[in-house]
C-alpha cells in the first residue's frame, strides 16, 4: 500500500530530475519508496542502508555481492515501453573470486526466452559497464563499453542508459553515458520485448540465484523513464543536487565570493582543501571551460572572458566530488 500522496510524493523529486515521462525515482532516503508519485515502491531483501556519494547517512543501499536485492513491482507504467531510459549512481567493489558480473538493475527473465534490459559492470578495478536489452527474439542485444571506461572499485559513478526506437527501420539506437558524459552509442535490430520478464530488480538478475552476478558495492539514486533522455537532461542528472542549490556549497564547507561576479570569483576551500585533488569549471550545458592546478585552500580565478550564465565549479578530492554554483552576470 502507498501510505503516502502522489502530491507528498512528487514532490520530494528533485527538482534537477526530468519529469517528462518519468515512471519511477529512488533516492533511497531512509527506504526504498518510488517518489514519483506512481506507486512502485521497492520491497528491500538483505540490502542495507548506507552513506551516499555525499556521506549522508541512510540515504543509499549497499549489497554485499550474495544475493541482496531491491524487487519492485512491475506494471505497464514501469516496464512496457519501446523509448526508456535508465540512471543510477554506484559505486562497486572488488569481488576477488566468483562469477564476475555486477548486475545494478534487470528485469531479465529466463535465458533464450525472456525479453527485458539490464544494466551491469565488469570486476574492478579497470572495469566496463554493459547495457543491455532483449527484443522478440530473447537474444542479448549488449551495449558494451569494454576499453573505452575505465571504472575502479569504491569510487562513484553515474551511469545512464537509454533506447529510442525507431519505427521505419524497425531498430533500436541503445545508448550510454558515464559521468554526464555519452560514452557508446549503437543500432540494433528490433524493439525491446517485454515478454517472460521478472519483476523490475535492482542489485541481481534471476540468474544470480544460480550463478555469482549479485552485485557488490553502493547503489542510489535510481530513475526509470519511458522516454530517452537527452544530453542536457543527463547533464542535469549527473550534476544532480548541487543545481539550483547554494547549501551544498555550505555543507562542504566552500565558501564563494562574489557570487554573482563580472570580473573575478574566489573559492576558499574551508575544510577540503587538502584533499583536493583538481579543479573543472563547466558551463550550464556541460562543457568545460576551464581547467585548474590546485595546491593551497584558496583559489582565484579571472571570469571576465566567461558569457554570462550559470556555471559550476567541480572539486574532485579522495572522498566525493564538491560541486559549487557561480553566477557570471553582465560586465557594467
Amino acid at each position: 500500500m502507498l501510505l503516502c500522496s502522489s502530491l507528498v510524493s512528487k514532490a520530494q523529486v528533485p527538482t534537477y530530475v526530468p519529469v517528462n515521462g518519468l515512471a519511477a525515482w529512488y533516492s533511497f532516503d531512509g527506504n526504498a519508496n518510488d517518489q514519483s508519485g506512481n506507486g512502485h515502491d521497492g520491497t528491500v531483501q538483505n540490502a542495507v542502508l548506507c552513506p551516499d556519494r555525499f556521506n549522508q547517512s541512510s540515504s543509499a543501499y549497499y549489497f554485499g555481492g550474495s544475493n541482496q536485492q531491491i524487487i519492485c513491482s512491475n506494471d505497464t507504467s514501469l516496464t512496457n515501453h519501446t523509448d526508456f531510459s535508465v540512471s543510477a549512481w554506484f559505486s562497486v567493489d572488488n569481488r576477488a573470486t566468483g562469477w564476475q558480473q555486477n548486475v545494478i538493475i534487470s528485469n531479465i527473465g529466463v535465458f533464450n526466452a525472456s525479453g527485458g534490459f539490464e544494466i551491469f559492470t565488469s570486476n574492478p578495478p579497470n572495469a566496463d559497464i554493459t547495457g543491455m536489452f532483449r527484443p522478440a527474439t530473447f537474444a542479448d542485444q549488449n551495449l558494451q563499453t569494454t576499453g573505452i571506461v575505465d571504472i575502479d572499485s569504491a569510487q562513484w559513478n553515474h551511469v545512464v542508459y537509454t533506447l529510442h526506437y525507431i519505427t521505419v527501420e524497425d531498430s533500436t539506437q541503445a545508448s550510454i553515458y558515464l559521468n554526464g558524459s555519452f560514452i557508446k552509442s549503437q543500432k540494433f535490430f528490433h524493439a525491446i520485448n517485454y515478454s517472460g520478464i521478472t519483476p523490475l530488480i535492482i542489485g541481481v538478475n534471476i540468474d544470480s540465484l544460480c550463478c555469482q552476478r549479485s552485485f557488490k558495492g553502493k547503489i542510489d539514486d535510481i530513475g526509470i523513464w519511458n522516454v530517452a533522455l537527452t544530453q542536457q537532461q543527463i547533464t542535469n542528472l549527473y550534476l544532480g543536487p548541487t543545481l539550483g542549490l547554494n547549501a551544498q556549497a555550505s555543507e562542504s564547507s566552500v565558501q564563494v565570493y562574489p557570487n554573482p561576479a563580472t570580473n573575478e570569483i574566489n573559492i576558499n576551500f574551508v575544510n577540503a582543501g587538502n584533499e583536493v585533488a583538481g579543479l573543472i569549471l563547466y558551463n550550464s550545458i556541460g562543457s568545460i571551460v576551464k581547467n585548474f592546478s590546485f595546491s593551497k585552500s584558496e583559489l582565484n580565478f579571472s571570469v571576465a572572458d566567461l558569457p554570462e550564465g550559470i556555471y559550476f565549479l567541480k572539486a574532485i578530492d579522495r572522498k566525493k566530488i564538491l560541486t559549487v554554483k557561480i553566477i557570471v552576470i553582465n560586465k557594467i
